[in-house]
């Protein structure tokens, strides 16, 4: 049936061109889809007068006002945005008069935005960002293997000549050594990193100093006068940025050093992060004539349109020369090309991945929370948005309003949330250990940029649409009438929606507690698994007795640094070795048993330990001694091996057998007299390693650290420590001074697990709490929108505890789904960590089902508490209502 034609052009007369055809053709909309079919051919026209004689004073005033329409030459907004600042002053005012929501909304949006923001910073800075060299992606390391223990090493001086004569798939390959040298002739004497480097290094990497020169051929010739580069941190810190740095002399080791060049300000070198000075390659005699004796660090850069796994076949193939030349040490050799951006970030990147997946979890979990309090509001508003339809509003001014009044939360959120990412970052970035953060590159770049900006701005316009949209085209096809007559409860569609939503946060939620919680079983593990040395009260520092000449004074500086530092109040005894534990570095080697036919076949790490070492450390003899005093130079030579190594190469039975060490050629055999407890000298998560002690007395060296055990706290002790060193060597200041347990946490393998464990631990927890407020949410709408409804089901007889449970289920059913959903997410995100895991399975069912009871818990009482409110229902009130 068509509308009355007479009261449509009643309304045509008086409403404006402009909002004519909108206004007439939502009431001819109703008409013919509602009001006709329901209702016969006279009631159906009468409701039509009644309705457009009730919107003529609306009609008119709408005439009345409506604005003149200026040509487009006159700079007057365009017609569909019009009135947007009316829009934005009633959101204002909206969200102050509803500060629960408006508060609700702005924090987790800012906890959402800032969160991910951060994260995605860190992890672009450290895994996206290029390096400041020439064409980065080009650059390889170079490393030489053992193809029956695939541990992967550093080359030979012979090799990496015959690697560099005989390679066609590297353009350039340049070689490196870190090490550390007493700088002096500055304002005051300290201990500086440096890098010892071939010629065509910088070339290699792709760097040109700044000022000065690079190095030339002949400063690697043997008595060359020694010159030096700087880093631009050094230039800076050291010399004050002198512009006239250049032919300045220090002295480097009691060597004067001519400073020849500055490198770039953006210039990082993460393989060797703590480096102020690079210096040529100066090489012993031994570096030169042993091609066993593997040292070097080789990096390389591939030629165009040739990849790391060409050069590598290519490697292969010149290493399989090696065992012609050398077939004692080099008869399984290999080597490989490993792009240097997996080297510098390889051990870091699945911890970031699982960080930026579970920020992301968490954003998309604030997301859908927001979307369900944005709904509920739609619903709570239906009646106001039909009224606005139904007197003229079109759907594109309902969306407007929508999306305005949620751009007022959302802006300042995104504002706010790079201000928590800036703090944010800081934070994550001062809690990373020296040696790690030198070791990262970009990191002490991060900061507010455009990534940051970026993506709050982003994920802002997309909340905008998200939570204001989707309301709308819900609200837009609602009438007055209809809202009327759904008044007493909320659309089933609504209904679905929440409870989609809150079934999606709960599987989220579970995603991040099940992460979190493999973390913290490895972590855990981790913390309790044994060093074989006890790190509670022992303080360490390195030192180098620089200009000490001759074995017999350093063996006297030796004895008295140790005796007067255990001396001091509070330090119970102290000893040395040449290499800490956890410090992944040091000399290992090779021996041969004597009556043998050839070499025992694994490396073994090497240590120079002092006296009491063992005993400073708590490292256990096992059997036979440990070192004396009268382990010296010209007693018979002695051996200590850990168990691993005895029981590896000896059966356990090790005391008393003699062995000779290739680097001691034409020595005297050593002999095994004692067997103590296993070290970790790499990472806390890598297993025990053979290992073979010298007495300090015996191989004495100028460069060593010190431990010492204090009752108290061994932090305190380095001011007196610094002062006994440099009273003994004061051109050889100390550094490197830290505490065992400092070096413990430290560790690459407790950083990474420990500090993807606080972070997802930090989501899981923010994703319990936004699970809560979903679930709240949903059952708290249901009874406001259903309470008349419950009360007359009590009138009429039904129990409490039926209509309660009846309650619950609308949060409970969603929440049981969203468990199942989240267990196979939590199987599957399981799989993704578990390089990240450490004794434990990422299918461990103890895990999954304590977090899955966890959420179940947390999702029944926050259904519970809005429910209870069912039984505060007075049923007479609701049947007087009716």
């Amino acid at each position: 049936m068509p509308p009355p034609r007479l009261p449509r052009a009643l309304l045509g007369l008086v409403l404006p061109p402009d909002r004519r055809v909108a206004i007439v053709g939502e009431l001819d909309t109703e008409f013919r889809r509602h009001i006709a079919p329901e209702r016969g051919r006279w009631r159906a026209a009468a409701w039509y007068w009644r309705q457009a004689i009730t919107s003529l004073p609306h009609a008119l005033r709408l005439r009345r006002r409506r604005p003149s329409i200026a040509p487009a030459a006159a700079g007057r907004p365009h017609g569909l945005w019009r009135g947007v600042g009316a829009d934005v002053a009633f959101g204002v005012r909206l969200a102050r008069r509803r500060p629960g929501y408006s508060l609700a909304v702005l924090a987790t949006l800012v906890l959402g935005i800032g969160v991910s923001a951060a994260v995605i910073s860190v992890a672009y800075a450290v895994l996206g960002r290029p390096l400041p060299y020439q064409e980065p992606d080009r650059l390889v390391s170079v490393v030489e293997r053992q193809r029956d223990r695939q541990s992967s090493g550093t080359l030979s001086w012979q090799d990496f000549l015959d690697i560099r004569r005989e390679s066609r798939t590297l353009l350039s390959v340049a070689g490196y050594d870190g090490g550390s040298r007493a700088i002096t002739g500055v304002d005051q004497a300290d201990r500086v990193a440096t890098v010892e480097v071939t010629d065509r290094f910088f070339a290699t990497i792709g760097v040109t100093p700044a000022l000065g020169r690079d190095f030339v051929p002949a400063d690697l010739e043997p008595g060359a006068p020694s010159v030096a580069v700087l880093v631009p941190g050094a230039w800076r810190q050291r010399f004050g940025a002198d512009p006239a740095i250049l032919g300045r002399l220090i002295q480097l080791d009691g060597q004067s050093t001519t400073i020849v060049g500055v490198l770039p300000d953006d210039f990082q070198f993460p393989l060797r992060g703590r480096a102020e000075f690079f210096l040529p390659l100066q090489l012993s005699q031994a570096q030169r004539d042993r091609r066993y004796f593997h040292w070097m660090d080789v990096i390389a850069r591939l030629r165009p349109e040739v990849s790391a796994v060409q050069a590598t076949d290519e490697l292969a193939a010149i290493a399989g020369g090696f065992a012609a030349v050398d077939p004692k040490y080099h008869a399984s050799s290999t080597a490989v090309a490993v792009p240097i951006a997996e080297v510098m970030v390889g051990g870091v990147r699945p911890m970031l991945l699982a960080v930026v997946v579970a920020s992301a979890l968490l954003l998309g979990l604030a997301c859908m929370n927001i979307a369900g309090l944005a709904l509920s509001r739609a619903d709570a508003r239906g009646r106001e948005m039909s009224l606005r339809g139904a007197i003229g509003a079109t759907r594109w001014r309902l969306t407007r309003q929508l999306l305005v009044e949620h751009a007022v939360l959302a802006m300042p959120a995104a504002a706010i949330a790079l201000v928590l990412a800036r703090a944010m970052v800081a934070a994550f970035v001062a809690a990373i250990p020296p040696a790690t953060r030198v070791a990262l590159p970009n990191v002490d770049r991060i900061g507010i940029d455009p990534i940051m900006v970026t993506w709050a701005l982003t994920v802002a316009v997309l909340a905008t649409l998200l939570f204001g949209v989707a309301p709308a085209l819900r609200l837009g096809d609602r009438r007055f009438s209809s809202a009327v007559r759904a008044e007493i409860g909320e659309t089933r569609s609504a209904g679905r929606a929440r409870a989609a939503f809150v079934a999606t946060q709960v599987a989220m939620a579970l995603v991040l507690l099940g992460i979190a919680g493999l973390m913290l079983q490895s972590v855990a593990r981790l913390a309790s698994r044994p060093h074989g040395f006890k790190p509670g009260g022992l303080f360490t520092m390195q030192i180098s007795l620089t200009g000490f000449r001759g074995a017999d004074s350093v063996l006297a500086a030796h004895q008295r640094l140790l005796a007067e530092l255990a001396s001091l109040p509070g330090t119970t005894a102290a000893g040395t070795i040449d290499q800490l534990p956890l410090d992944g570095r040091g000399n290992t080697g090779m021996f041969r048993i004597d009556g043998a036919a050839r070499d025992y076949p694994e490396a073994m790490r090497i240590r120079t330990v002092s006296d009491n070492y063992f005993g400073v450390m708590g490292v256990p003899v096992r059997a036979g001694r440990g070192f004396s005093d009268a382990d010296r130079r010209g007693a018979p030579r002695v051996l200590i091996v850990n168990e691993t190594l005895a029981r590896m190469a000896f059966g356990g039975q090790a005391l008393g057998q003699r062995v000779t060490f290739p680097f001691f050629d034409g020595q005297p055999s050593w002999e095994i007299v004692g067997i103590v407890g296993d070290e970790r000298f790499d990472g806390v998560d890598r297993p025990m390693e053979p290992a073979a002690y010298f007495a300090f007395g015996q191989v004495p060296s100028i460069n060593f650290a010190v431990v010492a055990r204090t009752t108290g706290d061994p932090a305190r002790l380095e001011p007196r420590a610094r002062d006994v060193a440099r009273a003994i060597a004061p051109n050889a200041p100390p550094y490197g001074i830290r505490t065992m347990d400092a070096i413990v946490d430290g560790s690459p393998a407790v950083f990474q697990r420990r500090a993807a464990l606080w972070l997802l631990a930090a989501f899981a927890v923010t994703a319990l709490v936004l699970v809560a407020i979903g679930l709240y949410s949903i059952v708290a709408q249901t009874v406001v929108a259903r309470e008349r409804e419950i009360g007359l089901r009590l009138a009429l007889g039904a129990g409490a505890g039926r209509v309660l449970g009846a309650v619950m289920r609308r949060g409970l059913l969603p929440a049981a789904g969203g468990l199942a959903l989240g267990l196979a997410g939590c199987l599957a995100a399981g799989q993704g960590v578990s390089s990240l895991l450490f004794a434990i399975e990422p299918t461990d069912p103890g895990t999954l089902t304590a977090v899955a009871a966890i959420l179940a818990a947390t999702a029944l009482l926050a259904c519970l508490v809005p429910a209870r409110r069912v039984l505060r229902i007075d049923p007479i009130a609701s049947l007087r209502q009716e």
